[in-house]
């Protein structure tokens, strides 16, 4: 900067500085826009690179296979741009068994359900003894009952998880940059 570009950077800055000083009374020094742009303070540039301070890494799951690479060391990428894509055959197979045996656990709450409303209807004619041994079955089938009701919400969930592992299958850069090591 000109030593009178300083000087008038200066002078604008002291005047700012004093008229928050000054009490309600003091006149408030203006200065206009054209004295500033003629002073030749206004529409100066500067050439300079902007590095980012932010490095994005990508963990590879150790769990799983990489099936395919979309982009090699060196390469620009673009927030979205695929990176790569881990196999899936393993979790399409698991994904197979985890709903086979969903529906083994269905049909097992079902016949439960059944076989609860069946000793429910025998218990209400029975005596005695019988009445206690039925009780003591209806407490247990309700405990299995419960049990498998349990391990169905649990393997939903492992299903649900299994999906959304298979959907993420491919991994997307979440910004836009340079791969700088893979």
């Amino acid at each position: 900067m000109s030593q009178m570009k300083k000087y008038m950077a200066f002078a604008l800055a002291l005047m700012l500085v004093l008229s928050g000083c000054a009490g309600d009374s003091a006149p408030v020094p203006v200065v206009q826009v054209s004295m500033i742009a003629r002073a030749g303070l206004a529409g100066d540039s500067y050439a300079g690179v902007v590095v980012s301070e932010n490095a994005v890494q990508i963990q590879r799951d150790k769990d799983q296979k990489v099936d395919e690479l979309y982009v090699s060391e060196g390469d620009t990428v673009q927030e979205g741009q695929q990176l790569f894509r881990y196999d899936v055959n393993e979790l399409n197979l698991t994904l197979d068994r985890q709903e086979l045996d969903l529906d083994r656990l269905k049909e097992e709450v079902k016949s439960k359900k059944k076989q609860i409303s069946d000793v429910e209807k025998e218990l209400k004619s029975a005596t005695g003894d019988t009445k206690t041994q039925l009780n003591i079955q209806l407490r247990q089938l309700n405990t299995e009952l419960k049990q498998a009701q349990y391990d169905q919400e649990d393997l939903e969930s492992e299903i649900k998880y299994t999906k959304q592992m298979i959907q993420n299958a491919v991994v997307k850069s979440p910004a836009d940059g340079t791969v700088r090591k893979i």
